[in-house]
């Protein structure tokens, strides 16, 4: 390797860990803005090196699009950091408060800046399409068990179970074993002692379902 292509890679290097040196910074200003007091103290000095931040991702843009050119845009996370980047600056300058919040998806430049999270990421991706089946699977079951519990329970529990659309969400809380028996199904099991069955093969459905997703997902 060439002299001029070991200082080019060591410039790379050094760019890229003060760009991930920048995001880390923005994510505190992010998370440090969602205290009111802390807000209020330091608002300004949030705000200017937020905005110094941004400055600064702008410019490494324009500089990757100014040698890029062309192949600027070949590269899907380019295009990632371009979007990213282009709504941060829509947000920052917004007269509608809430668009500020939005800036919080700078953050999301550590999956491009990052080599072992944008592995991660493109994995990820390409397991969607695997997941898709199971996903479909979950909804059936999920619905076929909302339609079954609103007829059988919709009296008995009208808060957890009056309609379709409350049974499909308690599913999904049963499913997440957030308070499901306590909080769900016992009062239920005082008026129809049977119930545990429907909500127990629910359960072992839904649960094997979601613990084989990784095994699903390559074959």
């Amino acid at each position: 390797m060439s002299k001029q292509k070991i200082i080019k890679n060591n410039i790379i290097k050094l760019f890229n860990k003060i760009i991930l040196s920048l995001i880390v910074i923005n994510a505190i200003i992010v998370g440090v803005d969602t205290y009111p007091a802390l807000s209020y103290k330091m608002g300004n000095y949030l705000t200017l090196i937020s905005n110094i931040c941004l400055t600064i991702f702008v410019i490494e843009i324009i500089l990757k699009i100014i040698f890029m050119q062309k192949n600027f845009f070949k590269n899907c996370w380019n295009i990632f950091d371009f979007i990213i980047i282009f709504i941060s600056i829509l947000a920052e300058f917004s007269p509608l408060s809430i668009f500020r919040i939005i800036r919080a998806i700078r953050i999301l430049r550590f999956l491009s800046v990052i080599p072992k999270m944008r592995v991660i990421t493109q994995v990820l991706f390409k397991s969607i399409h695997s997941m898709q089946g199971i996903a479909i699977l979950l909804c059936i079951v999920l619905y076929v068990y909302a339609v079954l519990t609103t007829h059988l329970y919709s009296d008995i529990s009208p808060k957890y179970f009056g309609s379709l659309t409350e049974s499909f969400y308690t599913l999904f809380q049963i499913m997440t074993f957030d308070s499901w028996s306590s909080g769900i199904v016992r009062p239920i099991l005082s008026s129809s002692p049977y119930a545990w069955i429907t909500f127990i093969s629910f359960l072992l459905i839904a649960s094997y379902i979601v613990l084989n997703i990784g095994d699903w997902n390559y074959c």
